[in-house]
This record gives structure tokens, sequence and C-alpha cells, in this order.
């Protein structure tokens, strides 16, 4: 938790009116100065505490990314229905930006399990989705606390690791029908990533669809220092990390690169969004 690859800014980050949809939509606070006020003061009370990745920095945080991927229409339908019983887990789920989305979308809490490598992030988006203003908020948030949240290593070598998130013992063996990741792999070591799928291949059902997307590179290979500064990250392309989601044990993959061009993110040339679906 020390190292962190992007340095802490001094200069506040841009907060368009688009990027505060959502909030508004949750908070039910309109106006949108008020919402600009409260995202900023909340990024410089909070900048220097987990400041790790530049995905904070720039605070893509505040837009759901869930909606975007293209599995997502056919994963809400099913997911949403009142005659299923399919569940969700969301890995690394950070300021739970996507659990709200998902529960302002119909999805019930009862479906849905929250994790991530520690609690730091989920429990700031607490402060950062609370506005004192807000009539909306509480009830919204209350929504929010029925839905279950374990933290723990989901790139941990076995299950008895301290720290790890324990599959066997959570009771998550075979358990979910879907699994959202989301800006994980860029993050981590190539070991820690054959262990992070290995994990989400155990958590899911015969015919359970792991879905998201990562940075990637034109050319798989390591590139900065994990957060903890022991390993090198690694990026794959679309054919290796294909490649990697067949050799761990799902049936089928698919995975699209796709150009950084309009991010946030200011990418070095050779760099790709990977949009992956898989099924166990």
């Amino acid at each position: 938790m020390t190292s962190t690859p992007y340095p802490t800014p001094d200069h506040e980050p841009t907060v368009t009116d688009e990027s505060l949809a959502f909030l508004s939509n949750w908070t039910n606070v309109k106006d949108l100065n008020i919402l600009r006020s409260h995202v900023l003061k909340f990024w410089t009370n909070n900048k220097a505490k987990y400041h790790t990745y530049r995905c904070i920095q720039e605070l893509m945080f505040l837009q759901p990314r869930i909606c975007l991927h293209p599995f997502y229409e056919q994963f809400i339908q099913k997911i949403k229905s009142p005659s299923s019983t399919s569940r969700v887990i969301e890995l690394g789920c950070c300021f739970g930006t996507d659990a709200r989305f998902l529960l302002s979308q119909g999805v019930p809490a009862d479906r849905l399990v929250v994790t991530d490598l520690h609690s730091g992030y989920f429990d700031l988006g607490k402060e950062l989705f609370t506005l004192p203003s807000s009539s909306n908020e509480q009830s919204q948030e209350n929504k929010l606390a029925q839905v279950q949240a374990t933290f723990g290593d989901m790139a941990a070598s076995h299950d008895e690791v301290e720290g790890a998130i324990n599959v066997h013992k959570l009771g998550f063996e075979s358990h979910f029908d879907y699994a959202s990741c989301f800006a994980i792999f860029h993050v981590l070591s190539a070991e820690q990533t054959l262990n992070f799928i290995k994990r989400v291949l155990r958590m899911l059902k015969p015919g359970g669809v792991p879905f998201g997307w990562s940075v990637g590179s034109l050319q798989p290979g390591e590139w900065a220092k994990t957060p903890k500064g022991d390993a090198p990250r690694y990026l794959h392309n679309a054919d290796s990390l294909k490649a990697l989601l067949l050799e761990t044990g799902f049936s089928s993959a698919h995975v699209d690169s796709i150009a950084h061009r309009n991010s946030p993110i200011q990418m070095e040339e050779n760099k790709c969004r990977l949009v992956f679906t898989a099924t166990k």
C-alpha cells in the first residue's frame, strides 16, 4: 500500500457535468455545482490515502463501467428477472460505483456480492456517495448495506495464505453465474493474474460468465511494478489473455483489443483496452 506508481497530483481533476450524472441520480441532488464541490472536497481530503492508480486520480470511479461492456444487456436482463436465481460477484469493487448502479437498475441486493483487496476504497465510497443535502441517499445507501461485501487477495497463491480470499470457507465454490472484473489484470504480475483467474473459475457455476476489461498491450510483456512493488506487472494482449483463459479451464473466451485514443488516461502508443468475456 506504500508504493505509488503515480505520484499524488497537486492539481484538481476536471469534473464534467457528464461525470456527475450517476452521482446525481443516486443522491437525487440535481444541482451540479453542489455535486462538483462535494466531489472536489472528497478528492482533496482523500487523495493521499490510497492514491495508487491513475484511474483513481482521474475520478473515473464516478461513472459506472459495467453498463458499457458489450455483454451487459444480456447480463442485466437475466440477473434482475423476478424468476432468476442468478448471482453475480463484482471483483475489484473499488468505491462501489458499479454495485450501486446495479442496485439502481433493479438487481436484488441478495444476488450481488462485492469484493476487493481491502475495504479502503469501498469505505471511502460511502463518503463519496453521501451528501448532507440528499433526500434520496439514505434509502439508496441502505440498499448497498444489504449487499455482502468481503475483502481479501484474489491473486494469492492459495486459499490458506494470510489475507487471501478463501473460496471454500466463504462458500463461493461454483456459487456465481457471473463475475464482473474491470481494471484489475494490468495491476497484477503474470503469476498473480493466473492465480486470480483460477479463483474466478472456481467461483463460477458451469456455464458461468466472467466479463470485464483491462489495460493491455499490443505486445504482451512486463510493465511497471505492482502496487506492493514486489513484482513487475504484466500486460497481456488479446491473444495471450484468451489463451490464458482457455488454459486455465474456461470452455470459451472472446477478447477484443480496442484503442485507448479517447481515454482520460493518456496511454502510451502500444497500450490498448482488452474487453473480454468467457464461459466456464
